[in-house]
Protein backbone atom coordinates (compact mmCIF):
# COMPACT_ATOMS: atom_id res chain seq x y z
CA UNK A 1 0.00 0.00 0.00
CA UNK A 2 1.53 3.19 -1.12
CA UNK A 3 1.91 6.13 1.66
CA UNK A 4 -1.51 8.38 2.03
CA UNK A 5 -3.44 5.31 0.31
CA UNK A 6 -6.83 4.66 2.64
CA UNK A 7 -7.29 1.20 4.30
CA UNK A 8 -11.04 0.85 4.37
CA UNK A 9 -12.87 -0.96 6.58
CA UNK A 10 -14.87 -3.13 4.21
CA UNK A 11 -17.38 -4.13 7.10
CA UNK A 12 -18.23 -0.80 7.91
CA UNK A 13 -18.76 -0.25 4.78
CA UNK A 14 -20.83 -3.36 3.27
CA UNK A 15 -22.94 -2.42 6.63
CA UNK A 16 -23.44 0.87 6.23
CA UNK A 17 -23.88 0.41 2.12
CA UNK A 18 -26.66 -2.47 2.91
CA UNK A 19 -28.56 -0.22 5.52
CA UNK A 20 -28.84 2.81 2.83
CA UNK A 21 -30.13 0.19 0.71
CA UNK A 22 -32.90 -0.77 2.58
CA UNK A 23 -34.07 2.47 4.15
CA UNK A 24 -33.32 4.90 0.99
CA UNK A 25 -32.96 2.25 -1.84
CA UNK A 26 -29.71 3.39 -3.07
CA UNK A 27 -27.85 1.08 -4.77
CA UNK A 28 -24.22 0.78 -4.18
CA UNK A 29 -20.61 -0.30 -5.92
CA UNK A 30 -18.26 -1.07 -3.05
CA UNK A 31 -15.51 -1.34 -5.42
CA UNK A 32 -15.45 2.72 -5.32
CA UNK A 33 -16.23 3.40 -1.88
CA UNK A 34 -14.98 6.61 -1.63
CA UNK A 35 -18.02 8.96 -1.25
CA UNK A 36 -19.81 6.71 0.99
CA UNK A 37 -16.51 6.19 3.38
CA UNK A 38 -16.28 10.30 3.34
CA UNK A 39 -19.77 10.44 4.76
CA UNK A 40 -18.88 8.00 7.28
CA UNK A 41 -16.05 9.88 8.31
CA UNK A 42 -17.96 12.82 8.44
CA UNK A 43 -20.76 11.28 10.88
CA UNK A 44 -17.95 9.54 12.60
CA UNK A 45 -16.28 12.96 13.47
CA UNK A 46 -19.29 14.67 14.12
CA UNK A 47 -20.16 11.68 17.09
CA UNK A 48 -16.70 11.70 17.92
CA UNK A 49 -16.51 8.15 17.05
CA UNK A 50 -12.59 7.19 17.27
CA UNK A 51 -13.15 5.97 13.93
CA UNK A 52 -15.68 4.86 10.86
CA UNK A 53 -15.53 1.73 11.87
CA UNK A 54 -16.54 2.61 15.76
CA UNK A 55 -18.60 4.75 14.07
CA UNK A 56 -21.00 1.88 12.33
CA UNK A 57 -21.27 -0.51 15.46
CA UNK A 58 -21.27 1.96 17.84
CA UNK A 59 -23.62 4.84 16.59
CA UNK A 60 -25.34 3.55 13.26
CA UNK A 61 -27.66 1.52 15.47
CA UNK A 62 -30.56 4.45 15.80
CA UNK A 63 -33.00 5.52 13.23
CA UNK A 64 -32.16 9.15 13.80
CA UNK A 65 -28.22 8.41 12.80
CA UNK A 66 -28.85 6.41 9.67
CA UNK A 67 -31.07 9.90 8.46
CA UNK A 68 -28.32 11.91 9.23
CA UNK A 69 -25.98 9.43 7.43
CA UNK A 70 -28.45 9.51 4.42
CA UNK A 71 -28.47 13.03 4.43
CA UNK A 72 -24.75 13.30 4.61
CA UNK A 73 -24.71 10.87 1.01
CA UNK A 74 -27.62 13.50 -0.70
CA UNK A 75 -25.31 16.48 -1.60
CA UNK A 76 -28.27 18.96 -2.41
CA UNK A 77 -27.59 21.37 -5.47
CA UNK A 78 -29.53 22.85 -7.95
CA UNK A 79 -30.84 25.96 -9.48
CA UNK A 80 -34.43 27.97 -9.94
CA UNK A 81 -35.41 27.10 -13.59
CA UNK A 82 -32.89 24.55 -13.71
CA UNK A 83 -33.91 22.83 -17.06
CA UNK A 84 -34.96 25.76 -19.74
CA UNK A 85 -37.07 23.12 -21.80
CA UNK A 86 -38.72 21.71 -18.40
CA UNK A 87 -39.81 25.01 -17.65
CA UNK A 88 -40.88 26.15 -21.41
CA UNK A 89 -43.22 22.98 -21.39
CA UNK A 90 -44.21 23.74 -17.78
CA UNK A 91 -45.50 27.14 -19.07
CA UNK A 92 -46.38 26.85 -22.46
CA UNK A 93 -48.12 24.04 -22.62
CA UNK A 94 -48.27 21.89 -19.77
CA UNK A 95 -49.86 23.86 -16.94
CA UNK A 96 -52.14 25.90 -19.38
CA UNK A 97 -53.65 22.72 -20.49
CA UNK A 98 -54.14 21.29 -16.89
CA UNK A 99 -55.44 24.85 -16.00
CA UNK A 100 -58.10 24.28 -18.89
CA UNK A 101 -59.26 20.81 -18.04
CA UNK A 102 -59.56 22.28 -14.07
CA UNK A 103 -61.45 25.25 -14.96
CA UNK A 104 -65.09 23.80 -13.61
CA UNK A 105 -63.05 22.43 -10.55
CA UNK A 106 -60.55 25.51 -10.18
CA UNK A 107 -58.30 23.19 -8.38
CA UNK A 108 -54.92 22.66 -9.50
CA UNK A 109 -52.48 20.06 -7.06
CA UNK A 110 -48.67 20.05 -8.25
CA UNK A 111 -46.10 18.06 -6.36
CA UNK A 112 -42.56 18.42 -5.71
CA UNK A 113 -41.71 15.00 -4.93
CA UNK A 114 -38.04 15.73 -4.30
CA UNK A 115 -37.60 19.22 -3.61
CA UNK A 116 -34.32 19.40 -2.52
CA UNK A 117 -33.49 22.82 -0.82
CA UNK A 118 -36.85 24.43 -2.45
CA UNK A 119 -35.15 26.26 -5.75
CA UNK A 120 -38.01 23.53 -7.81
CA UNK A 121 -41.21 24.12 -5.85
CA UNK A 122 -40.76 27.82 -5.82
CA UNK A 123 -39.84 27.92 -10.11
CA UNK A 124 -42.96 26.10 -10.01
CA UNK A 125 -44.90 28.57 -8.14
CA UNK A 126 -43.52 31.53 -10.31
CA UNK A 127 -44.97 29.64 -12.94
CA UNK A 128 -48.08 29.08 -11.57
CA UNK A 129 -48.61 32.35 -10.13
CA UNK A 130 -47.72 33.79 -13.86
CA UNK A 131 -51.02 32.40 -14.84
CA UNK A 132 -53.23 34.85 -12.63
CA UNK A 133 -55.49 32.10 -11.50
CA UNK A 134 -57.69 34.34 -9.53
CA UNK A 135 -58.51 33.89 -5.71
CA UNK A 136 -61.07 31.64 -6.49
CA UNK A 137 -58.75 28.97 -7.64
CA UNK A 138 -57.67 26.79 -4.87
CA UNK A 139 -53.82 26.23 -5.89
CA UNK A 140 -51.69 23.57 -3.84
CA UNK A 141 -47.82 23.20 -4.38
CA UNK A 142 -46.67 20.19 -2.05
CA UNK A 143 -42.84 20.22 -1.86
CA UNK A 144 -41.21 16.97 -0.21
CA UNK A 145 -37.85 15.36 0.37
CA UNK A 146 -35.25 13.17 2.42
CA UNK A 147 -33.16 15.43 3.91
CA UNK A 148 -35.11 17.78 6.58
CA UNK A 149 -32.05 20.26 6.91
CA UNK A 150 -32.54 20.84 3.24
CA UNK A 151 -35.89 21.50 3.97
CA UNK A 152 -35.08 23.92 6.39
CA UNK A 153 -32.81 25.79 3.98
CA UNK A 154 -35.79 25.88 1.43
CA UNK A 155 -37.91 27.18 4.48
CA UNK A 156 -35.15 30.51 5.16
CA UNK A 157 -36.26 31.32 1.37
CA UNK A 158 -32.54 32.75 0.93
CA UNK A 159 -30.61 31.60 -1.75
CA UNK A 160 -27.06 32.64 -3.36
CA UNK A 161 -27.10 34.83 -6.75
CA UNK A 162 -25.59 31.06 -8.06
CA UNK A 163 -28.80 29.24 -7.73
CA UNK A 164 -30.65 32.54 -9.39
CA UNK A 165 -28.71 31.99 -12.16
CA UNK A 166 -30.95 30.52 -14.63
CA UNK A 167 -33.61 32.64 -14.06
CA UNK A 168 -35.97 34.71 -17.50
CA UNK A 169 -34.98 37.87 -17.94
CA UNK A 170 -36.99 40.56 -15.34
CA UNK A 171 -38.38 37.04 -12.61
CA UNK A 172 -35.20 38.22 -9.95
CA UNK A 173 -36.67 41.84 -9.90
CA UNK A 174 -40.38 40.33 -9.91
CA UNK A 175 -40.43 37.32 -7.28
CA UNK A 176 -36.94 38.33 -5.04
CA UNK A 177 -36.23 40.71 -2.47
CA UNK A 178 -32.29 41.93 -1.89
CA UNK A 179 -31.01 40.31 1.68
CA UNK A 180 -27.63 41.89 1.93
CA UNK A 181 -26.04 39.07 -0.62
CA UNK A 182 -28.81 37.01 -1.21
CA UNK A 183 -32.29 36.75 -2.47
CA UNK A 184 -35.21 35.80 -0.63
CA UNK A 185 -38.41 34.41 -2.41
CA UNK A 186 -40.82 36.82 -1.62
CA UNK A 187 -43.94 35.77 0.41
CA UNK A 188 -46.91 35.86 -2.64
CA UNK A 189 -44.55 33.13 -4.42
CA UNK A 190 -43.89 31.02 -0.79
CA UNK A 191 -47.31 31.07 0.54
CA UNK A 192 -48.16 28.85 -2.45
CA UNK A 193 -45.81 25.70 -1.40
CA UNK A 194 -45.96 23.59 1.92
CA UNK A 195 -43.02 21.79 3.07
CA UNK A 196 -42.94 18.44 4.62
CA UNK A 197 -40.46 15.51 5.26
CA UNK A 198 -40.83 12.41 3.24
CA UNK A 199 -38.72 8.98 2.64
CA UNK A 200 -40.11 8.15 -1.25
CA UNK A 201 -39.18 4.02 -0.64
CA UNK A 202 -40.52 4.28 3.02
CA UNK A 203 -42.91 7.14 3.59
CA UNK A 204 -46.40 6.97 3.23
CA UNK A 205 -47.40 9.50 0.83
CA UNK A 206 -49.04 12.75 1.78
CA UNK A 207 -53.13 12.55 1.66
CA UNK A 208 -52.35 16.45 0.47
CA UNK A 209 -51.13 14.86 -3.06
CA UNK A 210 -53.49 12.65 -3.95
CA UNK A 211 -55.34 12.96 -7.19
CA UNK A 212 -52.42 15.21 -8.13
CA UNK A 213 -52.33 17.35 -11.49
CA UNK A 214 -48.30 17.19 -12.10
CA UNK A 215 -45.95 15.45 -9.92
CA UNK A 216 -41.91 16.65 -10.87
CA UNK A 217 -39.60 13.98 -9.30
CA UNK A 218 -35.90 14.63 -10.81
CA UNK A 219 -32.67 13.21 -10.28
CA UNK A 220 -33.93 10.56 -7.84
CA UNK A 221 -34.61 6.98 -9.68
CA UNK A 222 -31.64 6.86 -11.08
CA UNK A 223 -30.17 6.12 -7.92
CA UNK A 224 -32.51 3.33 -7.19
CA UNK A 225 -32.39 -0.56 -7.22
CA UNK A 226 -34.66 -1.60 -10.17
CA UNK A 227 -37.44 -3.19 -7.60
CA UNK A 228 -37.68 -0.14 -5.94
CA UNK A 229 -37.78 1.91 -8.73
CA UNK A 230 -40.84 -0.25 -10.45
CA UNK A 231 -42.36 0.53 -6.56
CA UNK A 232 -41.84 4.20 -6.77
CA UNK A 233 -43.07 4.91 -10.22
CA UNK A 234 -46.27 2.68 -9.27
CA UNK A 235 -46.86 4.77 -6.09
CA UNK A 236 -46.29 7.91 -8.03
CA UNK A 237 -48.55 6.62 -10.46
CA UNK A 238 -51.30 6.61 -8.32
CA UNK A 239 -50.99 9.33 -6.78
CA UNK A 240 -51.96 11.13 -10.54
CA UNK A 241 -55.27 11.69 -11.65
CA UNK A 242 -56.06 10.75 -14.83
CA UNK A 243 -54.01 12.95 -17.29
CA UNK A 244 -51.95 13.67 -15.08
CA UNK A 245 -47.87 14.91 -16.20
CA UNK A 246 -45.32 13.12 -14.53
CA UNK A 247 -41.64 15.14 -14.91
CA UNK A 248 -38.58 13.57 -14.37
CA UNK A 249 -34.87 14.32 -15.10
CA UNK A 250 -33.15 14.48 -18.50
CA UNK A 251 -31.17 11.19 -17.99
CA UNK A 252 -34.36 9.25 -16.15
CA UNK A 253 -37.25 7.08 -18.29
CA UNK A 254 -39.80 4.41 -17.51
CA UNK A 255 -38.58 2.69 -21.00
CA UNK A 256 -39.38 -1.10 -19.65
CA UNK A 257 -40.54 -0.04 -16.07
CA UNK A 258 -43.88 0.98 -16.63
CA UNK A 259 -47.08 0.83 -18.97
CA UNK A 260 -48.72 3.42 -16.96
CA UNK A 261 -47.42 6.31 -18.58
CA UNK A 262 -47.76 7.39 -22.09
CA UNK A 263 -44.31 9.03 -23.12
CA UNK A 264 -45.17 13.29 -24.43
CA UNK A 265 -42.84 14.86 -26.44
CA UNK A 266 -42.94 18.69 -25.76
CA UNK A 267 -40.14 20.51 -27.60
CA UNK A 268 -36.47 19.26 -26.76
CA UNK A 269 -38.04 17.24 -23.64
CA UNK A 270 -40.26 14.63 -22.90
CA UNK A 271 -42.67 14.25 -19.82
CA UNK A 272 -45.05 11.08 -19.72
CA UNK A 273 -48.68 11.36 -18.62
CA UNK A 274 -50.88 8.87 -16.52
CA UNK A 275 -52.83 6.13 -18.59
CA UNK A 276 -56.12 4.99 -18.05
CA UNK A 277 -55.31 1.62 -16.25
CA UNK A 278 -58.03 -0.13 -18.61
CA UNK A 279 -55.67 1.41 -21.26
CA UNK A 280 -52.38 0.77 -20.48
CA UNK A 281 -52.85 -2.99 -20.46
CA UNK A 282 -52.87 -3.07 -24.02
CA UNK A 283 -50.01 -0.54 -24.50
CA UNK A 284 -46.48 -1.26 -26.30
CA UNK A 285 -43.79 0.08 -23.44
CA UNK A 286 -43.31 3.41 -23.96
CA UNK A 287 -40.39 4.60 -26.42
CA UNK A 288 -37.27 5.64 -24.48
CA UNK A 289 -36.39 9.07 -23.54
CA UNK A 290 -33.43 11.18 -24.85
CA UNK A 291 -31.31 10.88 -22.19
CA UNK A 292 -29.87 7.64 -21.34
CA UNK A 293 -30.44 5.55 -18.33
CA UNK A 294 -27.19 4.92 -15.74
CA UNK A 295 -26.58 1.42 -15.82
CA UNK A 296 -25.53 1.25 -11.86
CA UNK A 297 -24.99 4.01 -9.29
CA UNK A 298 -21.52 3.60 -7.56
CA UNK A 299 -20.68 3.62 -3.82
CA UNK A 300 -19.22 7.27 -5.00
CA UNK A 301 -22.39 8.67 -5.15
CA UNK A 302 -23.17 11.29 -7.89
CA UNK A 303 -26.03 13.91 -5.68
CA UNK A 304 -29.29 13.42 -5.95
CA UNK A 305 -29.24 16.83 -7.94
CA UNK A 306 -26.26 17.02 -10.23
CA UNK A 307 -23.85 19.17 -9.14
CA UNK A 308 -23.68 22.85 -11.18
CA UNK A 309 -19.53 22.68 -12.55
CA UNK A 310 -19.19 26.43 -12.23
CA UNK A 311 -19.42 26.79 -8.25
CA UNK A 312 -16.62 25.71 -6.35
CA UNK A 313 -17.02 22.66 -3.70
CA UNK A 314 -17.55 23.90 -0.28
CA UNK A 315 -14.49 22.38 1.88
CA UNK A 316 -15.21 18.92 3.11
CA UNK A 317 -15.33 18.51 7.14
CA UNK A 318 -11.92 16.81 8.48
CA UNK A 319 -12.22 13.11 7.93
CA UNK A 320 -12.50 10.74 11.30
CA UNK A 321 -9.38 9.40 12.19
CA UNK A 322 -9.04 6.40 9.94
CA UNK A 323 -6.71 3.30 9.83
CA UNK A 324 -3.65 4.89 7.19
CA UNK A 325 -1.52 1.60 8.04
CA UNK A 326 -1.72 -2.14 7.87
CA UNK A 327 -4.77 -3.74 9.11
CA UNK A 328 -4.91 -4.82 13.09
CA UNK A 329 -3.17 -7.82 13.49
CA UNK A 330 -5.48 -10.85 12.47
CA UNK A 331 -8.02 -8.72 10.45
CA UNK A 332 -8.63 -9.99 7.79
CA UNK A 333 -10.00 -8.57 4.54
CA UNK A 334 -13.53 -8.10 3.22
CA UNK A 335 -15.65 -11.85 3.61
CA UNK A 336 -15.37 -13.44 -0.16
CA UNK A 337 -18.58 -12.86 -2.22
CA UNK A 338 -19.65 -9.83 -0.70
CA UNK A 339 -18.95 -7.89 -3.63
CA UNK A 340 -21.26 -10.10 -5.71
CA UNK A 341 -23.91 -10.03 -2.88
CA UNK A 342 -23.98 -6.50 -3.29
CA UNK A 343 -24.08 -6.12 -6.94
CA UNK A 344 -26.59 -8.73 -6.84
CA UNK A 345 -28.97 -6.30 -4.39
CA UNK A 346 -28.87 -9.71 -1.84
CA UNK A 347 -29.02 -7.17 1.04
CA UNK A 348 -29.85 -9.81 3.64
CA UNK A 349 -27.07 -12.03 2.71
CA UNK A 350 -24.62 -9.22 2.22
CA UNK A 351 -25.87 -8.38 5.79
CA UNK A 352 -25.33 -12.15 7.37
CA UNK A 353 -22.30 -12.17 5.56
CA UNK A 354 -20.76 -9.04 7.20
CA UNK A 355 -22.33 -10.01 10.82
CA UNK A 356 -20.26 -13.72 10.64
CA UNK A 357 -17.08 -12.00 9.61
CA UNK A 358 -17.15 -9.61 12.32
CA UNK A 359 -17.72 -12.65 14.97
CA UNK A 360 -14.62 -14.18 13.46
CA UNK A 361 -12.42 -10.89 13.60
CA UNK A 362 -10.74 -9.12 16.50
CA UNK A 363 -12.88 -6.40 18.31
CA UNK A 364 -11.91 -2.76 17.69
CA UNK A 365 -10.99 -0.95 20.45
CA UNK A 366 -13.80 1.69 21.44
Amino acid sequence: MTQGEIRYDHAALATAAAGLATRIGFRFDLTQPNALWNALSVRAKAVGAASQGVYVTGHLVEEKEWTKLSEEIAVHETSFYRHAGQFRALEGTVLPELVRARRDEKRLIVWSAACSTGEEPYSLAIAVHRLNLGAEWRVRIVATDLSTRALALAQSRLFDPFRLRNLPPGYLEHYFDKVGTRYRVRESIASLVEFAPLNLVTGAYPVSVRQADLVLCENVLIYFREEVTREVIGKLRDTLREGGYLFLGYAETLWGLSDGFTPVSLGDTYVYRRTPMAKAQNLPPPEPSPGPRPARVSASLAPSRPVAPARPAPAAPAPAPARSGPAPAGRSGPPQGLDRLLASEDLAGALKAVEEWRAREPKEPV
